[in-house]
């Protein structure tokens, strides 16, 4: 009961706040206290997947304030999402159609080719920290898909990409 109380001020608190409204680090601390909640495992899942929404809307938040850490909002998004798809969805249904969007908004969301990302991650060098830092990112939106990758339909494009990506993991920092 008292979970579900939290639940309804925080829910409130983010509704009635613009992003400006709130710091950055207040709007950290409500998607902390919403991830916390949302992996609870006692939980029921309705309540669960309220606290996961919530998460999704204190990283927009977040985020909005800050447009330049656009890879950071979509790894934060993309992993709040994934946990979602793998622990709280329930039909295999949702879980595709979820995984399908997952995959298409964080692969939207890169900013370099794969074939130069590959290429990037064959050639980098720690004397060159930006270049290090942005194949990092990249791998940091990558990796939430891992958790979705199989609930993908067979034969798409999609699938394909996603395993192309995915395959680049190990090479990146």
């Amino acid at each position: 009961m008292a979970t579900n109380h939290r639940l309804e001020q925080l829910e409130s608190t983010v509704q009635a706040s613009r992003v400006e409204d709130l710091s950055s680090n207040e709007w950290e601390q409500i998607r902390e206290i919403c991830v916390n909640h949302m992996q609870d495992e006692g939980g029921p899942t309705p309540l669960r997947l309220r606290w996961a929404r919530l998460a999704l809307r204190a990283i927009s938040g977040k985020y909005n304030s800050h447009p330049p850490l656009r890879e950071k909002r979509v790894a934060d998004e993309a992993w709040v999402r994934a946990y979602a798809v793998r622990a709280l969805m329930q039909s295999a249904a949702e879980r595709t159609a979820e995984s399908t969007r997952l995959c298409a908004y964080v692969l939207g969301h890169m900013d370099l080719s794969r074939e130069a990302a590959s290429q990037a991650s064959s050639t980098f060098s720690p004397s060159r920290p930006q270049e290090m830092l942005h194949l990092r990112r990249i791998k940091n939106m990558l990796s939430p898909l891992t958790q979705v990758y199989e609930f993908l339909e067979d034969g798409t494009d999609l699938k394909e990409e996603t395993a192309a990506w995915l395959d680049l993991l190990p090479r990146l920092p």
